[in-house]
Protein backbone atom coordinates (compact mmCIF):
# COMPACT_ATOMS: atom_id res chain seq x y z
CA UNK A 1 0.00 0.00 0.00
CA UNK A 2 1.49 3.64 -0.95
CA UNK A 3 1.20 5.17 2.18
CA UNK A 4 3.14 8.24 1.04
CA UNK A 5 0.82 8.70 -1.63
CA UNK A 6 -2.28 8.29 0.63
CA UNK A 7 -0.65 10.90 2.94
CA UNK A 8 -0.38 13.45 0.47
CA UNK A 9 -3.78 12.90 -1.16
CA UNK A 10 -5.27 13.45 2.57
CA UNK A 11 -2.96 16.53 2.92
CA UNK A 12 -4.01 18.06 -0.30
CA UNK A 13 -7.80 17.55 0.84
CA UNK A 14 -7.21 19.57 4.11
CA UNK A 15 -5.18 22.14 2.24
CA UNK A 16 -8.34 22.72 -0.18
CA UNK A 17 -10.92 23.02 2.67
CA UNK A 18 -8.73 25.40 3.99
CA UNK A 19 -8.45 27.52 1.15
CA UNK A 20 -11.47 27.62 0.87
CA UNK A 21 -12.28 28.69 4.18
CA UNK A 22 -9.73 31.74 3.99
CA UNK A 23 -10.66 32.85 0.42
CA UNK A 24 -14.55 33.02 1.26
CA UNK A 25 -16.03 35.86 2.80
CA UNK A 26 -17.40 34.67 6.23
CA UNK A 27 -18.48 36.16 9.56
CA UNK A 28 -18.92 34.64 13.24
CA UNK A 29 -22.05 36.06 15.69
CA UNK A 30 -22.70 34.82 19.03
CA UNK A 31 -25.81 35.56 21.52
CA UNK A 32 -25.09 36.69 25.00
CA UNK A 33 -26.60 38.31 28.36
CA UNK A 34 -25.19 40.64 30.61
CA UNK A 35 -26.83 41.97 33.82
CA UNK A 36 -26.42 45.48 35.66
CA UNK A 37 -27.93 46.74 39.43
CA UNK A 38 -28.15 49.67 40.32
CA UNK A 39 -28.75 48.21 44.55
CA UNK A 40 -29.24 49.88 47.72
CA UNK A 41 -28.09 48.77 51.16
CA UNK A 42 -30.71 48.55 54.30
CA UNK A 43 -31.22 52.16 55.27
CA UNK A 44 -33.94 55.00 57.18
CA UNK A 45 -36.91 54.92 54.63
CA UNK A 46 -36.64 57.67 51.95
CA UNK A 47 -37.25 58.81 48.36
CA UNK A 48 -34.44 57.19 46.11
CA UNK A 49 -34.09 56.55 42.56
CA UNK A 50 -32.78 53.49 41.26
CA UNK A 51 -30.66 53.39 37.43
CA UNK A 52 -29.48 51.26 35.38
CA UNK A 53 -26.86 51.58 32.28
CA UNK A 54 -27.96 52.05 28.71
CA UNK A 55 -27.18 49.18 26.66
CA UNK A 56 -23.31 49.73 26.12
CA UNK A 57 -22.40 47.71 23.21
CA UNK A 58 -22.90 49.73 20.13
CA UNK A 59 -21.11 46.88 18.00
CA UNK A 60 -23.82 44.30 19.14
CA UNK A 61 -27.55 44.23 18.51
CA UNK A 62 -29.56 44.01 21.67
CA UNK A 63 -32.39 41.74 21.58
CA UNK A 64 -34.15 41.76 24.75
CA UNK A 65 -34.76 43.28 28.10
CA UNK A 66 -35.52 42.26 31.03
CA UNK A 67 -35.86 44.79 34.03
CA UNK A 68 -36.45 43.24 37.76
CA UNK A 69 -36.71 45.24 40.68
CA UNK A 70 -36.54 44.65 44.25
CA UNK A 71 -37.98 46.18 47.18
CA UNK A 72 -38.45 45.53 50.75
CA UNK A 73 -39.80 47.43 53.96
CA UNK A 74 -38.82 46.26 57.24
CA UNK A 75 -39.09 47.60 61.13
CA UNK A 76 -39.88 47.24 63.92
CA UNK A 77 -42.27 48.68 67.11
CA UNK A 78 -40.71 49.32 70.36
CA UNK A 79 -41.38 50.29 74.15
CA UNK A 80 -40.50 50.59 77.50
CA UNK A 81 -42.77 51.25 80.05
CA UNK A 82 -41.50 52.94 83.20
CA UNK A 83 -44.32 53.85 85.21
CA UNK A 84 -46.46 51.22 87.11
CA UNK A 85 -49.51 49.46 86.01
CA UNK A 86 -52.52 47.89 87.51
CA UNK A 87 -52.52 43.32 87.91
CA UNK A 88 -54.09 43.40 85.00
CA UNK A 89 -51.35 45.13 83.22
CA UNK A 90 -51.06 48.33 80.56
CA UNK A 91 -52.36 47.72 76.89
CA UNK A 92 -50.78 48.96 73.92
CA UNK A 93 -51.31 49.26 70.48
CA UNK A 94 -49.01 50.09 67.68
CA UNK A 95 -50.16 50.58 63.91
CA UNK A 96 -47.39 51.83 60.78
CA UNK A 97 -48.65 52.37 57.13
CA UNK A 98 -46.23 52.52 54.77
CA UNK A 99 -46.58 53.86 50.72
CA UNK A 100 -44.22 53.52 47.92
CA UNK A 101 -45.31 55.82 45.17
CA UNK A 102 -43.63 54.99 41.79
CA UNK A 103 -43.81 53.97 38.08
CA UNK A 104 -42.31 51.18 35.50
CA UNK A 105 -40.27 52.92 32.31
CA UNK A 106 -43.90 53.04 30.62
CA UNK A 107 -45.18 55.47 33.08
CA UNK A 108 -47.98 52.35 34.60
CA UNK A 109 -48.28 52.91 38.14
CA UNK A 110 -46.63 50.39 40.46
CA UNK A 111 -47.84 51.92 43.84
CA UNK A 112 -47.65 50.21 46.91
CA UNK A 113 -49.13 49.87 50.49
CA UNK A 114 -48.91 48.08 53.92
CA UNK A 115 -49.99 48.32 56.63
CA UNK A 116 -48.32 46.22 60.13
CA UNK A 117 -50.30 46.61 63.52
CA UNK A 118 -49.48 44.51 66.81
CA UNK A 119 -50.58 45.13 70.26
CA UNK A 120 -50.37 43.77 73.70
CA UNK A 121 -50.44 44.09 77.34
CA UNK A 122 -47.13 45.77 79.37
CA UNK A 123 -46.47 45.22 83.39
CA UNK A 124 -44.73 48.06 85.81
CA UNK A 125 -41.40 48.60 85.31
CA UNK A 126 -38.86 46.05 85.73
CA UNK A 127 -35.88 48.44 85.91
CA UNK A 128 -33.76 47.50 82.72
CA UNK A 129 -34.73 50.32 80.32
CA UNK A 130 -34.44 46.87 77.28
CA UNK A 131 -37.16 47.12 75.51
CA UNK A 132 -38.10 43.33 76.37
CA UNK A 133 -39.45 41.82 79.90
CA UNK A 134 -42.41 42.39 81.84
CA UNK A 135 -42.53 45.87 80.75
CA UNK A 136 -41.42 46.09 77.32
CA UNK A 137 -41.75 44.98 73.54
CA UNK A 138 -40.23 44.53 70.66
CA UNK A 139 -42.59 44.06 67.61
CA UNK A 140 -40.80 43.68 64.24
CA UNK A 141 -42.22 42.95 60.70
CA UNK A 142 -40.69 42.83 57.21
CA UNK A 143 -42.74 43.35 53.56
CA UNK A 144 -41.73 42.44 50.40
CA UNK A 145 -43.08 45.25 48.48
CA UNK A 146 -41.84 43.66 45.34
CA UNK A 147 -39.75 40.37 45.05
CA UNK A 148 -38.07 39.33 41.91
CA UNK A 149 -40.71 41.90 40.07
CA UNK A 150 -40.19 41.73 36.32
CA UNK A 151 -40.48 43.77 33.77
CA UNK A 152 -40.59 43.09 30.09
CA UNK A 153 -40.45 46.11 27.66
CA UNK A 154 -41.05 45.31 23.67
CA UNK A 155 -39.53 49.23 22.74
CA UNK A 156 -35.82 48.37 23.35
CA UNK A 157 -35.47 51.90 22.40
CA UNK A 158 -35.70 52.72 25.45
CA UNK A 159 -32.63 51.05 26.52
CA UNK A 160 -30.79 53.43 24.07
CA UNK A 161 -30.34 55.91 27.59
CA UNK A 162 -29.80 54.64 30.98
CA UNK A 163 -32.92 54.12 32.50
CA UNK A 164 -34.79 54.90 36.27
CA UNK A 165 -37.23 54.33 38.47
CA UNK A 166 -37.79 57.12 41.44
CA UNK A 167 -39.24 55.85 43.63
CA UNK A 168 -41.41 58.24 46.33
CA UNK A 169 -41.94 56.55 49.90
CA UNK A 170 -44.41 57.94 52.92
CA UNK A 171 -44.90 56.25 56.46
CA UNK A 172 -47.54 57.34 58.74
CA UNK A 173 -47.52 55.32 63.04
CA UNK A 174 -50.02 55.29 65.26
CA UNK A 175 -48.89 54.71 69.19
CA UNK A 176 -51.09 54.00 71.67
CA UNK A 177 -48.93 53.10 74.36
CA UNK A 178 -48.83 53.71 78.79
CA UNK A 179 -48.62 57.49 79.56
CA UNK A 180 -44.67 56.60 81.66
CA UNK A 181 -42.03 54.94 78.77
CA UNK A 182 -39.82 55.51 76.09
CA UNK A 183 -42.09 54.46 72.69
CA UNK A 184 -41.28 54.23 68.94
CA UNK A 185 -41.01 52.75 65.71
CA UNK A 186 -38.07 52.48 63.31
CA UNK A 187 -38.83 51.67 59.56
CA UNK A 188 -35.78 50.63 56.90
CA UNK A 189 -35.72 50.32 52.92
CA UNK A 190 -33.75 47.98 50.99
CA UNK A 191 -33.86 47.93 47.15
CA UNK A 192 -32.44 47.55 44.22
CA UNK A 193 -32.90 47.38 40.10
CA UNK A 194 -31.09 44.98 37.45
CA UNK A 195 -31.87 44.79 33.62
CA UNK A 196 -30.36 41.90 32.00
CA UNK A 197 -29.36 42.72 28.39
CA UNK A 198 -30.06 39.41 25.97
CA UNK A 199 -27.72 40.81 22.62
CA UNK A 200 -26.52 39.24 19.55
CA UNK A 201 -22.98 40.25 17.95
CA UNK A 202 -21.89 39.57 14.72
CA UNK A 203 -17.88 39.60 13.79
CA UNK A 204 -16.69 39.89 9.69
CA UNK A 205 -14.06 38.20 8.42
CA UNK A 206 -12.08 39.46 5.35
CA UNK A 207 -11.16 37.25 2.56
CA UNK A 208 -7.56 36.19 2.75
CA UNK A 209 -5.29 37.56 -0.43
CA UNK A 210 -3.93 34.35 -2.97
CA UNK A 211 -0.71 34.94 -1.55
CA UNK A 212 -1.60 33.58 1.83
CA UNK A 213 -3.98 30.44 0.26
CA UNK A 214 -0.54 29.54 -2.05
CA UNK A 215 1.54 29.74 1.53
CA UNK A 216 -0.31 26.62 2.53
CA UNK A 217 0.91 24.81 -0.34
CA UNK A 218 4.94 25.66 0.70
CA UNK A 219 6.47 22.19 2.01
Amino acid sequence: MDFAGEKSMRKTAVLGILALALLAQASVSWAATVTFCDSRARQTLRDMTLTVPAFPYSECGLTGAQVTLEVTVDGQFYGENTGSCLPSGCAWADTNDVWLVLNDLNGTALNRQYRYAASGTLQGYDGVMDFGGPSGYTSPYSWAAFSSFGMTYPNLALFSNPVSVPIDTDAFSRLHNPGNGTYGVSTYITASLCVTYSYECVIGVQPSPWARVKGLYRD
